[in-house]
């Protein structure tokens, strides 16, 4: 299951802080039992209705690349409809990640740092928002393959399958009573799973305690804190001096935005493609001296990196993706100079 992330280019931290964001928004559902979708657009929609609706607490698994990872996550749904969240991770490094409407809080114990930035709007998925079935019906394949008993539940299974090399598919099983999502798997073009996400305990609840949603104070004593200040504009704003060109077919840019990063001297230019379903950020910025970058490809799990030099800029391209897309996003990025 895709999550809203943190910024996280690898030169900011690992890609498990963007997997813990990215866990942070498998959630609850509602609806009643003898009501039930009979597409599976419509189980995808009542997902994503649950989500905005429901509060609930729980423990689940991440497992990627023979990595195991326990994560606890606790979601209010404000009467406003606003909502907070707080995800920890129990297992390796005490991380969290905090969020709210306005903000999302990464802290990062192995590195003593704290990073706020403004809550960008979420990424078209189906765990979070509603999806345009129409517009993705030429890239994937929706359907309906039986029921099957989860985490001692019973639940509906739906597939999405891709047409093509540039796009993962995705498993989902849903609780049949609740809507919630009870596992999710994330398969390559292949077959072979490359992601998987189980609840393992899940409560929904009408009181979540103040203080499961903040971290306790000497959580982040002594902390550095980062506070990332971005200049944002949806599509493609006129002065951008990059352009792109042919892309995996589907794919657009939604997202620009400029901004600061921890250890970097040099604003950071953050671009975002999507097909409606999967998505792709571009970090581009120069170089500043004794700085390590990626170069070539990398991957954690399901979430596959490239990076490059491109007229003395760093171009890193990040994704929950195949390794051909970033590297199609990369080769398609190109730098103007007139336009800076």
């Amino acid at each position: 299951m895709t999550r809203p992330r943190c910024a996280n280019p690898p030169a900011l931290s690992s890609a498990s802080v963007a997997l813990l964001v990215l866990a942070a928004a498998v959630v609850a559902g509602a609806a009643c039992a003898d009501t039930l979708p009979t597409t599976p657009q419509g189980w995808l929609e009542r997902m994503s209705q649950s989500l905005r609706s429901r509060s609930f607490e729980g423990t689940f698994v991440y497992l990627h690349s023979g990595h195991l990872e326990t994560m606890r996550i606790f979601h209010e749904a404000e009467p406003d409809g606003g909502e907070r969240e707080r995800v920890v991770a129990l297992n390796g490094p005490a991380r969290q990640v905090i969020r709210d409407d306005q903000e999302v809080t990464c802290i990062l114990p192995d590195r003593h740092s704290v990073v706020v930035e403004k809550r960008r709007p979420r990424l078209p998925f189906p765990i979070t928002v509603s999806i345009d079935p129409e517009r993705l019906r030429a890239y994937y394949r929706f359907r309906m393959f039986g029921r099957h008993r989860v985490a001692g539940r019973e639940a509906q299974a739906v597939a999405i399958d891709p047409r093509d090399r540039f796009r993962y598919g995705y498993h989902l099983y849903m609780d049949l009573t609740t809507g919630l999502p009870l596992e999710s798997v994330v398969l390559d073009e292949g077959g072979r799973r490359v992601e998987r996400i189980l609840f393992t305990s899940l409560k929904l609840t009408n009181d979540i305690p103040p203080q499961e949603l903040s971290p306790p104070p000497k959580a982040i004593h002594g902390f550095t804190f980062y506070r990332q200040e971005n200049q944002e504009a949806p599509g493609v704003p006129a002065s951008n001096p990059w352009t792109l060109g042919s892309l995996p077919a589907g794919f657009r840019q939604i997202l620009f935005a400029r901004r600061m990063l921890p250890g970097s001297r040099n604003p950071v230019e953050h671009l975002v493609l999507s097909d409606g379903l999967a998505s792709v950020s571009v970090y581009i910025e120069k170089p500043a001296g004794g700085r390590e970058f990626l170069r070539g490809a990398s991957h954690m799990g399901a979430v596959h990196a490239y990076g490059r030099m491109l007229d003395g800029y760093q171009v890193t391209v990040v994704g929950e993706v195949p390794a051909a897309t970033v590297r199609a996003v990369s080769d398609a990025l190109q730098f103007n100079p007139g336009d800076r």
